[in-house]
């Protein structure tokens, strides 16, 4: 049962709930376009260029898309025509695919991504009602996500960032909606939702095992074994695999690689591996990667035969080496990274849309990748300053949102302890296969919606306290 605001509290005063609820839907959903629009024409105005809706990956995004336009095949990344490409997956440049063969691929693709942000807005205010929060409390937690600066930041690149929020996003809905009405319908529409995640960020595959485990423990009943749950929980995992299963059957047919995306060889092999050797022979991480780019082109050189996917299983193979022979080293990096995920600011996207005069992209690269914190401030406070300007309130933004989250997990009387367990499983998984060298604030951009429910509730508590409390007795009576 979804309550309201003010069931079962006489006598307790809800002016604010009460204006909350009755908020218009439209004008929260009006103000998350109009943010976005205007902060989208700002940057291109200020820009003057189509290059700041772009960076290393778009550009090969809409290579791949380019490919399928003109020759009908999706070509390796590079024009090398060695193999199809096994890297990227075709969600996003699905997605360009269809803005290019219309024209006007910029502006067309960032206003699809302004209207995939508003519905996860949307979305956010659903999974709220869904897990138990009050009607104010799920309206905040669509003004919350309306104006929070990472949703708002990516709408203007051409990266898979906002169409994977949404995917994630729509997945936790419709998995809330199953848990609270089970039905094999809903639970076909989560399995096939989340299925699709890996297709735009193959980070999506993780979620799947842990997923398949959360069906049966929020459908069981009572019992430890419970048929019915286990059986839904392993239609779950069947839809997702056969889902997925079909882009590995591509990959395997064309390119003789078995998995689902090189990514977990390459991040293995040029991150992981090539962090951990930067570490032990102290240099940077950035040249580390250099040499073996190098080493990697000099090697198909020496073998023109070769292609790349037959490549994978020694990268793979050499990489899990080096881990073996370093696991404190490779731990260390590793968990040094999930910090970086959960609060760094986005300074380097920052200085795509406002490009400081003097300062190499590589060069600020190379400090973030490092670690080096006051190596990359005394860089951008120089060269970048309007990077700063907007970096430091986005960060203490973040910050309050946190705290607004942290105490809305703890103390918010609405959100039922499942709903808790299964939102709090999604963010940990995402955040817990973010860390390393590369971990960057782009990583965190899935688990906002989240953060936003839970400091929607913290928030409810802040401006109306002695309703929080009795709610919270009441909803643990209905609950029993």
């Amino acid at each position: 049962m979804v309550h309201s605001a003010s069931d079962g509290i006489p006598g307790v005063s809800h002016r604010l709930s009460d204006r909350l609820a009755a908020l218009p839907l439209r004008y929260i959903l009006l103000a998350a376009f109009v943010i976005r629009l205007l902060f989208a024409l700002f940057v291109f105005i200020h820009g003057n260029s189509y290059s700041v809706f772009y960076n290393s990956d778009s550009a090969e995004y809409a290579e791949m898309a380019q490919n399928w336009l003109e020759k009908g095949s999706d070509l390796a990344l590079g024009g090398q025509p060695r193999q199809p490409n096994v890297y990227r997956p075709p969600g996003y440049p699905l997605l360009l695919l269809a803005r290019l063969a219309l024209g006007h691929l910029e502006f067309a693709t960032v206003g699809i991504q302004i209207v995939l942000s508003c519905l996860t807005v949307y979305l956010v205010m659903a999974i709220a009602r869904f897990a138990g929060a009050a009607e104010p409390a799920a309206r905040l937690a669509g003004v919350l996500y309306a104006i929070e600066p990472q949703a708002i930041l990516y709408c203007p690149v051409l990266l898979t960032e906002t169409l994977f929020a949404t995917l994630l996003a729509l997945f936790v809905y419709c998995f809330l909606r199953y848990v609270r009405f089970p039905s094999l319908p809903w639970l076909a529409m989560a399995a096939g939702t989340l299925a699709a995640a890996p297709y735009v960020r193959p980070v999506g595959l993780f979620l799947v095992p842990v997923m398949g485990i959360a069906v049966y423990w929020a459908s069981r009943r009572r019992r430890l074994l419970d048929v019915r749950s286990l059986a839904h929980a392993l239609a779950f995992l069947a839809i997702c695999a056969g889902l997925i299963g079909l882009w590995a059957w591509r990959n395997k047919r064309l390119a003789g690689y078995s998995g689902f995306s090189s990514t977990v060889e390459i991040n293995l092999y040029r991150v992981h591996a090539a962090s951990v050797l930067a570490q032990v022979n102290g240099v940077a991480f950035v040249k580390m990667g250099e040499t073996a780019a190098n080493e990697r082109s000099a090697y198909y050189e020496a073998h023109p035969e070769m292609r790349e996917s037959d490549d994978l299983p020694r990268m793979r193979r050499e990489a899990l080496a080096v881990l073996r022979a370093h696991p404190g080293t490779f731990l260390l990096l590793y968990l040094r990274g999930i910090p970086w995920t959960l609060f760094a600011p986005n300074v380097t996207l920052y200085c795509t849309f406002f490009p400081p005069p003097g300062l190499s992209a590589g060069v600020l690269t190379a400090a973030l990748y490092d670690k080096d914190v006051f190596g990359a401030v005394k860089l951008i406070s120089r060269y970048a300053p309007v990077a700063i300007w907007i970096g430091v309130p986005a960060t203490l933004v973040l910050l309050m949102y946190y705290a607004l989250a942290t105490g809305g997990l703890i103390f918010g009387p609405g959100l039922d302890r499942r709903s808790k367990i299964l939102l709090v499983a999604v963010c940990a998984v995402l955040v817990g296969v973010a860390g390393g060298t590369i971990a960057s604030g782009r990583f965190r951009h899935p688990i906002m919606p989240m953060v936003s429910v839970f400091a929607a509730e913290g928030l409810a508590l802040i401006l109306n306290p002695r309703s929080g409390i009795r709610l919270a007795y009441a909803a643990g009576i209905h609950r029993g």
